[in-house]
């Protein structure tokens, strides 16, 4: 449970969090520049959140696509929204 809390103190992952939380799956070089960050930022990103368990990855022939396994994860970022904590990257609110 604490390295899903450690996702709290960096708006970058939270963000990513939210992507992932709305559309389920998704590739670095798809949605996620979105966020407004670079692909290798974003790479960086989903490695240390996958090392910590709380997203997977499978490869789709070049791409690889991730998405959420820790449950916790949402709970976390369903909380962090109802604090106010989420940067919002712009996706319709209704699917969260």
């Amino acid at each position: 449970m604490e390295k899903t809390f450690k996702i709290l103190v960096d708006t970058n992952q939270l963000r990513i969090l939210h992507a992932l939380v709305i559309e389920k799956e998704m590739c670095v070089s798809y949605r996620l520049r979105v966020l407004g960050l670079n692909t290798t930022a974003v790479s960086n990103q989903l490695q240390r959140l996958a090392d910590r368990g709380i997203v997977t990855s499978r490869k789709d022939g070049l791409k690889i696509i991730y998405r959420i396994l820790d449950p916790c994860a949402v709970s976390v970022f369903l909380l962090a929204k109802k604090f106010n904590m989420i940067v919002n990257p712009g996706w319709d609110e209704s699917k969260v």
